[in-house]
Order: C-alpha cells, then structure tokens, then sequence
C-alpha cells in the first residue's frame, strides 16, 4: 500500500530505524505520538491517541484536538527521518495555545 522506498532512513539507534523505516504507518504514528507525549508532557498527560482504519485521532480531556490520515504520516515519514514526531509536538502546542487563548 506504502511505498517504503520514499521513506527517510534513520534514528537513534539501529533499532529505531529498522522501527522507523519498517512500521506500517498506523504503528509508527502511534509509537511516534508516545514518544512526544513522554517527552514533552510525561506519562499522565490527558492526551490519546485513537485509531482507524485510515486515520487518527489526538483528543485532550476526551475532546478531538487532531484529526488526520495515514497517508500525511507516510508524507512526513519521507520529508525527515523526525518528521512526523516535529509535526504532532508543534500541533499541540498551537492548539493549546489556541485554547489558552480563547479563556
């Protein structure tokens, strides 16, 4: 369905980028979404993440915040070997920014 062969190789590890290069995109965009959380925001964030057939969903407090599918993962898998993880970090930071706003 993917055509890996576009993909950007690469990670911390040889393991992270046979991971990386390998995943199918629902499984990378899951695995990637964890990894900004713990970084970011740790373990107890109110985050989730939620999957489709061909989309995600990233919700806070239960509330959709993000809505996207598996072919934009695979565009951001061949941009930058970060790309993806880049992306989901600078959404949330600009929808929560928007909600802060908006109190």
């Amino acid at each position: 369905m993917y055509n890996k062969d576009k993909r950007i190789q690469g990670g911390s590890s040889f393991a992270d980028a046979v991971f990386r290069f390998n995943a199918s995109p629902e499984d990378y965009a899951k695995r990637m979404f964890h990894r900004v959380i713990e970084k970011e925001w740790g373990d107890a964030s109110l985050f989730r993440f939620y999957t489709a057939e061909s989309y995600f969903i990233i919700t806070k407090d239960e509330k959709p915040m993000i809505i996207n599918d598996y072919e934009f993962v695979e565009k951001k898998r061949c941009e930058d070997v970060h790309g993806f993880e880049k992306w989901v970090y600078e959404m949330i930071k600009k929808t929560e920014e928007e909600n802060q706003s908006r109190l």
